[in-house]
């Protein structure tokens, strides 16, 4: 079987998936109180809980019947998303994702950083989502065949999952592109 409950007072509680065949790839909860919920096995495959309710995520919402990788609710509210073949970004506030330039290679996270930056790791490495332009280079970062995800740590490195081939981590990295540990150069000191 599969779902999602809730626990509250010691019990656990059905939330009333609408297809409890689902299973539950990823969750993320944004600003506005919104839990997303990435689930495997079904189609829609993204579902949005508000208000005591599941809303099915589609077509409606510019979102097209690509299957979801990875979820990033961002810090300004946004929520952000890849599939194997794109990448999206649903601003606060709004019910229609947009469709990013970035396209990602195989398996996609997105992580973010301490200057609220969106970065894209996949098998092409990790990049920032900088807009008019993407970092000038990816930092080499090893794939994920399967699951994958990432995170900023408090000192502003990049830490990753690439499923049962391990983790990896890259010492601050640097949105402008500049070389750092990734490209050869000596460590920099972590910020103070």
């Amino acid at each position: 079987s599969g779902g999602i409950e809730t626990y509250r007072g010691g019990k656990l509680r059905d939330a009333g998936v609408p297809d409890a065949r689902a299973y539950v790839m990823s969750f993320a909860q944004t600003a506005d109180g919104a839990v997303w919920a990435d689930l495997g096995g079904v189609f829609p495959h993204l579902m949005r809980y508000r208000n005591g309710d599941w809303q099915p995520v589609g077509d409606s919402w510019g979102l097209p019947q690509e299957h979801p990788i990875d979820l990033l609710a961002a810090r300004d509210g946004s929520l952000w998303l890849t599939t194997l073949q794109s990448v999206y970004s649903l601003p606060r506030g709004t019910s229609r994702f947009k469709k990013m330039t970035a396209t990602p290679i195989g398996h996609a996270a997105l992580g973010e950083d301490r200057a609220g930056r969106i970065w894209l790791t996949d098998a092409g490495g990790s990049r920032p989502m900088i807009w008019p332009q993407h970092g000038r280079f990816p930092y080499p970062t090893p794939p994920a065949p399967r699951a994958v995800g990432t995170f900023f740590d408090r000192d502003g490195n990049l830490w990753g999952i690439t499923g049962p081939e391990g983790i990896f981590r890259v010492r601050t990295p640097d949105a402008a592109g500049e070389s750092t540990v990734a490209a050869g150069a000596p460590p920099r000191a972590p910020p103070r």
